[in-house]
């Protein structure tokens, strides 16, 4: 009878053995997992990049290049009329202006060149073109003026304006 009480411990626990090794092969095979994920997404995540002012700029705004580019048809036809970027300004007129041809947003203020240039009258190589705190871009989503107080469509002023002309 001594002798049982010895195969009895080792049956109890051999069960627990390889309960335990399940167990440990489980979370191997989860943590694996995990960490194939994580790597995969840090691979293929959009990269950012933070300018000087803190503001993040996507590195690839192809969007952004391929609805520029129908801004201004024929660029491509004519050499001086070159826009490396799709920004609607074209090389020679980035480079009257100091702006970088090779990219849309010069400053990072979320405006394109040529919006600062010819539609908000924003100085394209300031991200704060009235020094308030807000960055131009901000400003005209929030329908504010980029270039000083006020909003972007006044109306109490255009309405003058009417009974002026009027």
């Amino acid at each position: 009878m001594p002798q049982e009480a010895p195969e009895q411990q080792m049956s109890s626990s051999q069960p627990s053995r390889a309960l335990s090794k399940g167990l440990i092969l489980r979370i191997l095979i989860v943590s694996l997992a995990l960490l194939i994920i994580v790597l995969l997404a840090l691979r293929y995540w959009p990269k950012q990049s933070t300018t000087e002012n803190g503001v993040n700029n996507s590195t690839t705004n192809s969007s952004a290049n391929t609805n520029a580019l129908s801004l201004r048809s024929g660029a491509d036809q004519n050499p001086d009329e070159t826009d490396t970027d799709g920004d609607g300004l074209t090389d020679a007129e980035e480079a009257e202006l100091g702006t970088d041809p090779t990219r849309v947003d010069t400053d990072s203020d979320f405006l394109f060149d040529r919006e600062e240039v010819e539609v908000y009258q924003t100085d394209p190589l300031v991200a704060d073109t009235d020094r308030d705190g807000f960055l131009d871009g901000e400003e005209v989503k929030d329908r504010f003026n980029p270039n000083g107080p006020g909003s972007l469509l006044d109306f109490q002023n255009s309405r003058a304006n009417l009974n002026v002309n009027q």
